[in-house]
């Protein structure tokens, strides 16, 4: 993610391809409702930025808590149009995943929701499993979005758990009977949790030694210097962006089609497949030598506050929950001028080196913002904070300005 007032507006620009997606996928041949159910789930998956803006179209179906969906009976709602606008904001600012994997197994287990204790149902699989649950209507579209509304529920767990891109398998049971009500229950699972740890910081996209495949989990030592080397490769990558053009085409031998299969680590989903690695490589082939960056507390600060406050909450995008933006928040401790912006990197992969290497490749944002932003001429200097994310593994904010005063940073952690 990327926000800088001379390059881009925040958000990135849906369409209105949901209410399409939507209605060919009633018409298709007599899909059951289980198997529609499942069906929407991937599509808000694939493109939450266009469910984003059908769903600010419904909008106009609330008499206070009352939601009145074409089709279906009246919803009762805890929170009104408050709880529909959240989800509009995460869903225009979360990253596009791939499609969950259908489990016949998993529907088994949904099914027997409130019959057999979970521990009990879930014994053969051996990765993480959640299981959601969403009360029936009377078609499947009313069901997911009340999935992704998560009215009621302060930690949004249904629609954040359906955004963990961890879980790649999913099933199903619908009309399942608990308490008086009939609900949709949605099982998830992981992938069993590697034993071997993650390869070294400095050569993430590269097949490596047996003797130096893996590492132990990162510490907060560790991602402080995550922090302190996101500085150095930006830096490195400016001062030579033709010699790191030559490092993106190691890159290209790992993919499969829209897969990214880096060694030792789990395969990644990507939008554009291997054509956008080449079109960065292309790009910082023409970019001239960079000015480097110098790092600000102050600034450094700044993004550390966007990720305590976002990381713990699983949530993404540029605004804070306390309303703050990057500029805001950066001049909590001091004061930019000339320019300024912003970068934000989610990623199970916890290196320095592939959270650069992310933005300048920058899939699935037309404007190629990222990128732009690590090639701007303008910034000299830049605050970067990483730490943990319940949803994406780890967040880095990176913070970019021409030129920043820095403020009273005394007694600042």
């Amino acid at each position: 993610m990327y926000y800088s007032r001379t390059l881009t507006q925040f958000g990135i620009g849906a369409t209105t391809a949901i209410a399409l997606i939507l209605n060919c996928a009633i018409a298709r041949a007599n899909p059951t409702f289980e198997d529609a159910v499942f069906r929407h789930i991937n599509e808000v998956r694939a493109n939450p930025q266009a469910y984003a803006t059908w769903l600010s179209t419904q909008r106009q179906n609330y008499q206070n808590n009352l939601l009145r969906l074409p089709g279906n009976e009246r919803i009762l709602t805890h929170e009104g149009l408050s709880a529909m606008d959240d989800a509009i904001a995460f869903l225009r600012s979360a990253p596009t995943l791939s499609p969950l994997s259908a489990s016949a197994e998993l529907s088994s287990s949904a099914r027997n929701f409130g019959k057999i204790a979970k521990s009990q149902r879930f014994q053969q699989f051996p990765g993480a499993v959640a299981e959601l649950r969403s009360r029936t209507q009377k078609d499947p579209i009313a069901t997911v979005l009340l999935m992704i509304l998560s009215d009621g529920d302060p930690n949004r767990s249904t629609r954040t758990t359906l955004f963990q891109p961890n879980y790649q398998t999913a099933g199903v049971a619908c009309r399942v009977q608990f308490r008086l009500s009939e609900f949709c229950v949605v099982a998830l699972s992981s992938p069993p949790t590697p034993r071997s740890s993650r390869p070294a910081q400095s050569t993430p996209v590269r097949p490596a030694p047996a003797r130096s495949a893996t590492r132990v989990q990162p510490t907060p030592e560790s991602t402080s210097q995550t922090e302190q080397a996101i500085v150095e490769e930006t830096n490195r990558m400016r001062a030579n962006p033709r010699a790191y053009a030559a490092e993106l085409e190691a890159l290209k031998q790992y993919f499969e089609g829209s897969l990214l299969k880096l060694p030792g680590y789990p395969a990644l989903q990507t939008q554009e497949g291997v054509a956008v690695v080449e079109e960065a490589i292309r790009d910082l082939k023409a970019a001239s030598p960079l000015p480097r960056l110098s790092v600000s507390q102050g600034m450094s600060l700044g993004a550390r506050d966007h990720v305590l406050d976002l990381g713990p909450k699983g949530k993404v995008g540029h605004y804070g929950t306390d309303g703050s933006n990057p500029f805001t928040r950066i001049n909590r401790y001091g004061t930019w001028q000339g320019k300024a912006g912003e970068n934000i990197s989610f990623s199970p992969i916890q290196t320095a080196k592939w959270h650069v290497m992310q933005l300048i490749i920058d899939d699935g944002v037309k404007s190629r913002g990222h990128r732009k932003t690590l090639l701007s001429p303008d910034f000299r200097v830049t605050g970067s904070a990483c730490g943990n994310h319940t949803v994406y593994g780890q967040m880095c904010v990176m913070t970019y300005s021409k030129d920043y005063q820095e403020g009273n940073v005394q007694g600042r952690n």
